[in-house]
């Protein structure tokens, strides 16, 4: 009897935003039966649906209701990925890549969390917000302070690589931006946990960015066993398709910058640094040495 073709598998890519998950993205992707998208951004659906069933006063708390809506959660999200997959004739493996936080999406399935140096992602995190008025200078305490900046990168894309001591020369905006990445990196790796103890349905492994730049090769095939397919079919890695590390050109006004690690320390300098320094060691220190960044350039 003829076999179907094989089941569609579904995986899933997260971690703090400018920490390299769509890298890791385009690095997955060049795997002929792997398709990896972004951004569904599934975890508001996933929040919705969790206050839609929590409160036992809500039908849907309720059998058989409760699981018709699961039922429902799940539908949703397996169509959209399987839409996504059809540009990728061919893809068993497929996935959705999302900066947010380690949280299941769908039960029994793999995710990958993409952990970076937190100085680097702030020094990424801090341009990126500037350049697109993002989520967090709405915020008009946050605005305020950094208008100026924002006006000066706004007329010379090259602001913060010729001025670097002016990137965190706002203690309130470098605390918020580190104290960020260190309590969601926190609850990440309890999540880590939670998966190996087999208290969440599914398997889950961190990948960090420094080591995909370091040995591309061996992360990626890592990554593709993980995922349970072979690493040998993979295309090669090249910088002309941003898959291997480092940019093919240098471009600190696009949107992926440098491509570089341990960017952070053209920034840490005169004052401005001193005060970047002492916020990272208070609020992060911890959770860089979990997570083997080197810190004794903090004292």
């Amino acid at each position: 009897m003829a076999q179907g073709p094989p089941q569609p598998r579904f995986f899933f890519v997260c971690g703090h935003s400018r920490s390299g998950t769509t890298w890791v993205e385009k690095v997955l992707d060049t795997h002929p039966r792997v398709r990896c998208t972004g951004e569904f951004h599934f975890e508001l659906i996933h929040r919705g649906f969790e206050e839609f069933i929590g409160r036992p006063w809500h039908l849907a708390s309720q059998e058989p209701l409760r699981s018709v809506a699961e039922a429902c959660r799940r539908e949703m999200i397996t169509r959209c990925l399987l839409t996504a997959a059809e540009a990728k004739p061919g893809a068993t493996h497929i996935g959705d890549r999302t900066p947010r936080p380690l949280v299941p999406m769908l039960d029994g399935c793999p995710h990958i969390l993409m952990v970076r140096d937190g100085r680097d992602v702030a020094v990424s995190y801090t341009i990126h917000q500037i350049k697109t008025n993002g989520l967090d200078l709405q915020i008009e305490r946050f605005r305020t302070r950094l208008q100026d900046d924002m006006n000066a990168l706004a007329s010379n894309p090259l602001h913060f690589d010729e001025n670097p001591e002016r990137l965190f020369r706002d203690e309130v905006w470098t605390r918020h931006v580190l104290t960020k990445w260190a309590n969601r990196c926190r609850a990440d790796l309890g999540a880590l946990g939670r998966f190996a103890r087999g208290e969440c349905s599914g398997s889950a492994i961190m990948c960090r960015y420094e080591d995909l730049h370091a040995r591309p090769e061996e992360e990626r095939a890592r990554l593709f066993r993980f995922l349970d397919v072979d690493p040998s079919e993979a295309l090669h890695l090249s910088r002309i398709d941003g898959t291997a590390p480092g940019l093919a050109q240098q471009d600190p006004v696009g949107k992926n910058r440098r491509g570089e690690t341990g960017d952070w320390k053209r920034f840490a300098v005169g004052a401005s640094g001193a005060q970047f320094r002492s916020v990272a060691r208070e609020v992060a220190r911890d959770v860089l040495q979990t997570l083997g960044y080197e810190t004794e350039s903090l004292e």
